[in-house]
This record gives structure tokens, C-alpha cells and sequence, in this order.
């Protein structure tokens, strides 16, 4: 892969995710509360979100070398998870909101560089899944 695919593929996921995150402003803001109450049992969320940065950044060589073959009918499943959040966040029932955001991102990586990258990166995203209070 050429080194102007890789930046403008990297430039992309930095214009993403602020606008992720801004997106689902109130499902991250639950999280952030829930993480800075070290007295819970959810205190370590920060922990695990820098252990995501470091594996997805280790596995940067390997991203960027893979081929990206978008999968555009994943368009659906994540319209559908995107659905279902909403009515969550109009029922305020937090935990299925929480929930949904790791899949969504799963979802939006198969979606645009296809199931080669997902292989790479499934697991530091759903290890998110440790930094939600669900268990």
C-alpha cells in the first residue's frame, strides 16, 4: 500500500473518531462519570482504554499493510445497531447504549476496510467491552 493511502487512511479515522465521539456525546459522557468514581468497581475503564490505544498503535504495521476491501451491505447491521441504540437513548436505558458502541465500531471497521482489518483489530476493540459496567 502506497504511503498516501496509509496517511489518508489514518487522516480518516482521526476526522472519525471525534466525531464518534461526539455523535454519542451522552453514552460517553455515562461512561467517563461511571470511570472517575474510583470507589466503583468500573475505575479501571481508563486503564483499558489506554491498553485498546497501545494494541491498536502495535498493530499499526500490520493495518496499514493490509488491503481494504469495504463491505457495503454492513451498512445495514450497523443502521439496525444504530437503531437500537437510539431507542435506548430515548428509553435511557444506559447499559444497552454502552454496549453498543464497541459493535458500532466493529461494525464501521468491517464496513470500510473490510474483515482483513477487523481480524487485526477485533480483539482490542472488543476488549472495550471490559470497560463497560455491565458485569
Amino acid at each position: 500500500m502506497t504511503r498516501l493511502a496509509t496517511n489518508s487512511r489514518m487522516l480518516a479515522w482521526l476526522l472519525f473518531l471525534p466525531v464518534f465521539l461526539w455523535a454519542f456525546s451522552e453514552t460517553v459522557l455515562s461512561l467517563y462519570r461511571r470511570w472517575v468514581q474510583f470507589d466503583e468497581a468500573y475505575g479501571h475503564g481508563f486503564l483499558v482504554l489506554l491498553i485498546v490505544i497501545y494494541l491498536v498503535y502495535d498493530r499499526r504495521k500490520e493495518i496499514s499493510q493490509s488491503r481494504s476491501i469495504p463491505n457495503y451491505y454492513l451498512a445495514v447491521p450497523l443502521l439496525l445497531l444504530n437503531a437500537i441504540w437510539f431507542l435506548a437513548f430515548q428509553t435511557d436505558i444506559e447499559i444497552i447504549q454502552q454496549m453498543a458502541l464497541p459493535g458500532m465500531l466493529m461494525l464501521v471497521i468491517w464496513l470500510v476496510h473490510g474483515i482483513r482489518v477487523l481480524k487485526i483489530l477485533w480483539f482490542p476493540i472488543a476488549f472495550l467491552f471490559f470497560a463497560i459496567p455491565a458485569w
